[in-house]
């Protein structure tokens, strides 16, 4: 889910304006990344060892 919180509003509307005025999403990709995404962790999987035939 993203949210933009109140704090970050201001931010967000250049970021995205700027994105639509130059079609560069690096910058309001990390925004989003860093301040906007909840409800996922990104983490890695843990490496398993391949099961062993029975």
């Amino acid at each position: 889910m993203l949210t933009i919180t109140e704090k970050n509003i201001a931010q967000f509307n250049e970021l995205l304006t700027d994105y639509d005025n130059t079609n560069d999403m690096h910058a309001i990709k990390t925004f989003l990344y860093e301040h906007a995404i909840s409800g996922i962790e990104f983490v890695e999987p843990e490496k398993r060892e391949p099961d062993k035939e029975r």
